[in-house]
């Protein structure tokens, strides 16, 4: 996995949860990750997509790197003990020019991921939750942390993002899937109540 060796700024991954109509009413969701760094502004630390890495003619290269997954009505029914969301991945998005050296750092960085994972999976197991699939990316990456994007300025704290370590992160991206998938269950009624008691 990589590690750090010199004084360039930390690497997080910002996460951003996003929640779409789909067909027939139905609803589709997306937790879409990205590698940043961070930068003080406005009184909160935020993210800043000065990446040095990608300035590095032999680097890795982190920019339109995206870690994602996604999950639908069906998914999201999926009793508490398995995942409900699914086609976890790390790949580039929207690269519009590439050339010898670029696809060459690619497939570094894809390398360098891939091999990570392999290396965690050794001993860890396989990965259930996407959550754990986020934070072995941060850990083979050699992140320092993971951030969530809540969109918008928190009605309370007024931050808008909020950055932990990474098995914070993990539980934290797990507890977002969660209330997801709760918020799509059928709401108990009165009379189911009056039901259930009366059993």
């Amino acid at each position: 996995m990589k590690k750090k060796t010199d004084d360039r700024p930390d690497l997080h991954i910002l996460v951003t949860e996003e929640r779409s109509a789909g067909l027939f009413n139905g609803q589709y969701y997306h937790l879409r990750a990205r590698v940043v760094v961070q930068k003080h502004e406005n009184g909160e630390w935020t993210p800043f997509g000065d990446l040095r890495d990608d300035y590095a003619w032999n680097g890795l290269l982190y920019s339109n790197l995206r870690i994602s997954c996604q999950g639908d009505d069906n998914s999201r029914q999926r009793p508490a003990d398995r995942e409900q969301v699914y086609g976890f991945s790390c790949e580039y998005h929207d690269v519009h020019s590439i050339d010898t050296s670029k696809a060459e750092r690619m497939y570094k960085t894809l390398k360098t991921i891939d091999q990570g994972l392999a290396k965690l999976r050794e001993t860890r197991g396989y990965v259930r939750y996407f959550g754990e699939y986020v934070g072995r990316i941060a850990e083979a990456i050699g992140a320092k942390g993971i951030g969530i994007d809540y969109g918008k300025a928190r009605p309370v704290s007024g931050i808008r993002y909020h950055w932990q370590s990474i098995g914070d992160g993990v539980n934290h991206i797990n507890n977002l899937i969660w209330k997801w998938a709760e918020d799509g269950k059928p709401k108990a009624t009165e009379t189911d109540s009056a039901d259930a008691i009366s059993a």
